[in-house]
């Protein structure tokens, strides 16, 4: 029997959330995720437009929570010593949640020729390009402090060191005892990905 139409936009996405990480995104469709929260379609669409847009919340709510601590200064510290603990935490906090990796994995290759037109993969993108500016100014300042190399891209570096925590991250945690028993190591790349992007921006 079908729930009334009182379900919130959180209980919708986040019964989106399970089946996208039991089925993937492809394999998902709105009459499932209709089902899984009781309600009709007729209802979900009075929501959601699409299981597209529902992904897309998912995953900036999901960057979000891994940017959120990127990168809080502290009194007191040089940019470097914030940078290094900021990420220290977002290593962290990835370790602890890799069905949230899984997610972006799923995400990046379900779009991976690209996005849909219309004005939610147009938010999403915009989202993406707010986050840049703002790591940026950090690594400016870092410069200015001198506690950073001073011939450092800070376009280039504001895009590269999540980008390339990310990339490993998504490898190797959601598969990381598999990739233990293959190789003998598994979070250790990421922990090791992280202090080689420290020793590189570092001023020498």
């Amino acid at each position: 029997m079908a729930r009334p139409s009182t379900i919130t936009p959180e209980e919708i996405v986040q019964a989106a959330r399970r089946l996208f990480l039991k089925q993937g995104i492809a394999r998902t469709e709105m009459k499932q995720i209709a089902a899984a929260c009781g309600i009709s379609r007729t209802t979900l669409y009075r929501y959601y437009d699409s299981k597209e847009s529902i992904a897309f919340g998912l995953v900036t709510e999901t960057l979000e929570q891994l940017g959120s601590g990127v990168v809080l200064e502290r009194e007191g510290e040089t940019v470097f010593d914030s940078i290094s603990r900021s990420l220290t935490s977002v290593t962290r906090f990835m370790k602890q949640h890799p069905e949230l990796l899984r997610l972006l994995d799923d995400f990046d290759c379900y779009f991976s020729d690209g996005y849909p037109e219309g004005s939610t993969s147009k938010n999403y993108q915009d989202f993406l390009r707010r986050q840049q500016p703002s790591l940026g100014e950090v690594l400016a300042r870092g410069i200015s402090d001198g506690s950073l190399r001073p011939d450092i891209d800070i376009e280039f570096y504001a895009q590269f060191m999540m980008n390339v925590l990310l990339g490993v991250a998504q490898r190797i945690l959601p598969r990381q005892r598999i990739i233990k028993s293959e190789q003998g190591y598994s979070s250790e790349y990421l922990d090791e990905t992280l202090q080689m992007i420290l020793r590189d921006i570092k001023s020498k």
